[in-house]
Parts: C-alpha cells; sequence; structure tokens
C-alpha cells in the first residue's frame, strides 16, 4: 500500500529548511541540521510550518551574525583557519577590518554624491572628453526639452535647440521656439552640429533677411551657402591654388551680389552676444547643468567663413586698381572707403576675434590702396592721413595680441594652475580608487595562480589595503576643495554681464581647464610616446655600459 503524500505546508516547510541548509553559516550549521530533523517529527502541516518560519529566521541570525564577523576580519581572511598545515605559518593579512574599509568607502561615496561634487564629476568628464556630450547630459537636455514644450518656453527650446547632439533634433526644436516667439529667429544662424560645410536651408535665411534685413552677418552666411558647393567641388578632385578659388567665385554673379551686399550693409551682428545671453539664463535657471552642456552650447555657433570677406576685398581692392589705371580716381576711392568702412564696422563691433582680424586685415589693405592712389594723383595731404592711418592699423594689430588683464573676471595664471591642481587630484582621485578596486580583489579572490601569499607581493597588497581607502578619502576632500575655486568662477560668469568679452573669456577659462588632459594625451601620442620609451632605454643602456666599464677599470685597483 502506498504511504500517503505529505501535504503541501509540509512540503513547503521542509523544502525552505534545506534551502537554507545550503547557505546556513559552517559554525552554527549543524543548529540548521537539527531543525531539519525535527521536522519530520512534526505531523501538523501548519505547525510545521510554523517551525520552518522559526527556523528561518533563525537562519537569517545566524547569517547576519556571520556576515558582520565576516566584516571585522581584514581583508582575505577566512572564518575558519582549518584549511592551514599543522605548523604552517598564518598568511600576511591587512590591519584594517573590512568593516573599517566598508566605512571609509562609504565616506568617500558620500563625499562624491554630494552636489558640488557632483558638478566636478561632471566637470572632470566633460574636460577629459572634449566637452563632448554624454547620455546623461542628453537626458537632461530631452527633460528640459520635453518642460518647455510642456510649458510653451520658447527661450528653453531655442537653448535645448542649440545645444542639443541631434541635428534634426535640434533644428525641429528650433522651429517649434521660433513658431512661439519670432525675437528668436536669430537662432537659425547657428550649425545644430552638421559639418561647417553645410550652408544654411534656403527657407532659413528667408527668415533671418526678414527679421534682420540689415545685418551684413546674414548676407554673408547666404555668400557662404553659394559658395560652399564650389569649395566642394573643386577640392574633390585636387587643392586647387587661391587664383582659381577667387576666379570661380568672382565669375558667379549671386555670390558677388550677396557680398557687395554685404560689405554695403550698415549693421554687423553674428548674433553671438544673444546666445551667450541664452546661455546665461538657462546656467542660472539651473547652476547644476553639466559643464559639457555650457560648451557644447558655446561652440555650437556657426563660424562666419572669412575666407568669403579676404576674397572679396582682394576683388574690390582689385577693381579700384582697374577704375585708377582707367582714368577714375573718383571711382577707386569710393571702392576702396566703402571696403574700409565695412571692415571699421567690423572691427567696432568687436565680435569674435578672427572676425576682428580679418577686418584690421582688410582696413589695412584698403588704407595702403588709398595711400597709394592719393600719391598717385597728387594728393599729399589725404596720402599723410593714410600713412598715419596705417600706423594706427598696425598698432591695433599688435595690441590684440597683448593680454589684456584689467577687465577680465579671472586671473588666467591663477585659474591656470587651480585648474592644474583640480585635474592632478581628479587624476590621483581616479588612480587611487583603481588601486583600492584592485588590491581588494586579488585579496579576496586569491587565485592559484599568484604566488605565496606570504610573499613581498603580498605585503604590498596588505600595505595598500590598509591606507589606500583612507588616502582615498582623503583624495575625494581635496578633489572637492580643490574644485571650490572652479565653481566660483562659474558663478562669476554666471552672473556676469552678457557681453562678448566674457563669451570669449569663458571659452578660455574652458579650454584651460583642458591642458591636463591635453598633456597627457601629448605623452600618449605614438611619436612622443615611443620617443620617451627609446630615449629611457638609450639611457639605460648607456647607465649600464657605463657600470660595466667603470666596474672593469675598478676591479685591478680593488685587486692590489
Amino acid at each position: 500500500m502506498a504511504s500517503p503524500q505529505p501535504s503541501l505546508a509540509l512540503r513547503v516547510a521542509d523544502s525552505s529548511l534545506q534551502l537554507a541548509l545550503r547557505f546556513w553559516p559552517e559554525e552554527s550549521r549543524h543548529w540548521g541540521h537539527a531543525l531539519a530533523a525535527e521536522l519530520h517529527e512534526i505531523e501538523k502541516p501548519f505547525e510545521a510550518l510554523h517551525w520552518a518560519i522559526g527556523g528561518l529566521m533563525l537562519f537569517t541570525r545566524a547569517s547576519a551574525s556571520h556576515f558582520l564577523t565576516w566584516l571585522k576580519l581584514p581583508a582575505g581572511s577566512r572564518m575558519s583557519t582549518s584549511s592551514l598545515l599543522p605548523g604552517a605559518n598564518p598568511p600576511i593579512l591587512p590591519k584594517r577590518s573590512r568593516l573599517f574599509t566598508a566605512a571609509v568607502l562609504i565616506a568617500t561615496i558620500t563625499v562624491l554624491f554630494l552636489p558640488q561634487s557632483r558638478i566636478a564629476v561632471s566637470t572632470v568628464r566633460a574636460t577629459w572628453q572634449g566637452f563632448q556630450l554624454w547620455d546623461s547630459d542628453r537626458r537632461a537636455l530631452e527633460k528640459l526639452a520635453a518642460r518647455a514644450e510642456k510649458e510653451k518656453d520658447a527661450r528653453t527650446l531655442a537653448f535645448v535647440a542649440l545645444t542639443f547632439r541631434d541635428s534634426d533634433q535640434g533644428m525641429r526644436l528650433a522651429d517649434k521656439a521660433v513658431s512661439l516667439d519670432p525675437s528668436f529667429t536669430w537662432i537659425y544662424a547657428s550649425r545644430f552640429y552638421r559639418p561647417d560645410s553645410a550652408p544654411l536651408p534656403p527657407e532659413w535665411l528667408a527668415r533671418l533677411h526678414a527679421s534682420d534685413p540689415d545685418n551684413g552677418f546674414i548676407d554673408l552666411m547666404a555668400a557662404d551657402a553659394i559658395a560652399q558647393p564650389r569649395y566642394s567641388a573643386l577640392l574633390a578632385h585636387r587643392t586647387p591654388p587661391p587664383q582659381e578659388i577667387e576666379s570661380a567665385l568672382a565669375n558667379d554673379p549671386q555670390w558677388v551680389a550677396r557680398m557687395a551686399t554685404t560689405f554695403h550693409a550698415p549693421r554687423y551682428n553674428n548674433y553671438i552676444r544673444k546666445h551667450w545671453e541664452l546661455i546665461c539664463y538657462e546656467w542660472n535657471r539651473d547652476p547644476a547643468l553639466s559643464p559639457a552642456i555650457i560648451g557644447y552650447s558655446l561652440w555650437s555657433h556657426r563660424i562666419p567663413n572669412v575666407q568669403n570677406l579676404k576674397i572679396f576685398g582682394k576683388l574690390e581692392i582689385r577693381r579700384a586698381q582697374q577704375a585708377l589705371a582707367s582714368g577714375h580716381p573718383d571711382e577707386a576711392t569710393r571702392i576702396l572707403q566703402e571696403v574700409d568702412g565695412f571692415a571699421n564696422l567690423m572691427s567696432q563691433q568687436k565680435e569674435t576675434g578672427f572676425e576682428r582680424l580679418t577686418a584690421i586685415e582688410l582696413s589695412r589693405e584698403a588704407t595702403e590702396g588709398l595711400q597709394n592712389l592719393y600719391t598717385t594723383v597728387g594728393r599729399g595731404r589725404e596720402a599723410s592721413e593714410a600713412s598715419a592711418r596705417l600706423q594706427k592699423i598696425e598698432e591695433a594689430k599688435r595690441t590684440y595680441y597683448l593680454p589684456v588683464s584689467s577687465a577680465l573676471l579671472v586671473d588666467s595664471n591663477s585659474f591656470n594652475r587651480e585648474a592644474l591642481l583640480f585635474q592632478t587630484c581628479a587624476f590621483l582621485l581616479v588612480v587611487c580608487g583603481v588601486t583600492v578596486a584592485f588590491s581588494f580583489l586579488l585579496l579576496e579572490i586569491r587565485p592559484r595562480s599568484l604566488p605565496d601569499r606570504r610573499a613581498a607581493w603580498q605585503r604590498i597588497l596588505c600595505k595598500t589595503a590598509d591606507y589606500a581607502p583612507a588616502s582615498f578619502l582623503i583624495l575625494s576632500f581635496a578633489f572637492l576643495v580643490s574644485f571650490l575655486p572652479i565653481g566660483h568662477v562659474f558663478a562669476q560668469f554666471r552672473s556676469a554681464n552678457a557681453s562678448i568679452a566674457t563669451f570669449q573669456e569663458i571659452s578660455h577659462t574652458l579650454w584651460a581647464l583642458m591642458q591636463f588632459p591635453n598633456l597627457f594625451e601629448q605623452i600618449l601620442n605614438p611619436p612622443f610616446f615611443w620617443w620617451v620609451v627609446t630615449t629611457a632605454l638609450v639611457t639605460l643602456a648607456a647607465l649600464f655600459l657605463f657600470r660595466l666599464l667603470f666596474g672593469a677599470k675598478s676591479a685591478p685597483q680593488t685587486a692590489r
């Protein structure tokens, strides 16, 4: 006759205790076996289930006690020493317990998760990645865009559109921002992280021109949209000489008309000030924005192709020379004055540095042409004035390269030292963190392929396990403290007036933060790296030969 099947409660109770026995700590496992043996003496199902629950509670207490005892031991140690052979020396172990190490690491993680520390970490990450957006930055921008679309916030939509890594998404958000507030039409002048050679869409150029018809910058972009296909066609086969490029553009009436409109425009504004105002607005609303987002947005603005200005300026000066040769000095004077007037307009706007330098060079060439013209036609007074103006232009060109510190928010030398200290602390913090993880991993897993546990490497690992966690905590504090001056500089830029000078200064400041990563990248550059390795090997070989020769000469003297 078959024995009756045990009830479901009995089966559950037995299975749970058997499962607990698999993980029961060895030092108290006999209690688990006793509980499992007594279970078979219980006939009532619910009493058996109650017995099993009590056994599981005992298993929980035993496991917690075992874990606490394990934490009180140093890394690499075991709960039992029975595995040691009789007479064998115990292995070398760290002095600090796992509990002490865990407490130090938890304190370190707490420091690194402070709001200021998170900004510091994002700053390091941004500088080492060249201010490229990470997935976390992309998610932050997506949240900003979603909130702005919900609240119909055109300003925030414009900011996200200029910063978004996906050019198609950025252009869609730009259209949305302009539809909500047409005063943001100027954002169409940005490149939306398309290639610099990609011209603006014609409908965007039309909207820009309709919103700001007197701005020569828009006509310059329209001329560039005409010139880019010609540049691409010439560069597709070979590198053309400058004369061929000039000839190709000079024979394009649309390009010539656009550039003529640019030189006759009463204003020149590349909208960098508006862009910086937009960045400051969002940065003040959310000071925790990643520096990668700020830097990425700063450099999303379209850079005008000053080559068009240089080529058209040469063409106009050449046209003035032809007019003078044809006996039309007044026409030549008018052309040269128009070129000089546009150059002065660009220079007075004080937009970007390379635009100002281009304007200074255009003004110099036009003034030289005027000086030669006045000398040729016998107008000595005007020629002297042109000569004096040439001297002022040369002086302006020289002073442009001189450092101007009186109006700067940040002392560049002091900031460079602070940035170097900050990056050094960050580098040491990463190295120390990797060292801590590596040392404890080796101590805990202790692979068989490694040498004996009393060897020198074991002593090194134990010393590392004793002192590296505390060093990790100290470096985390040093990292946070070293970022405080950087954070103060960021706060200064956020609260400063949104001027072109501030825009250029923060651009230089962000680049200064990359000096340590750039130096490190230069060291790891294959040619430089192998040069260092080769030099080191040659030096070692020379020292070895010197030692051999010196030892060979000193040996006979020692024998005597």
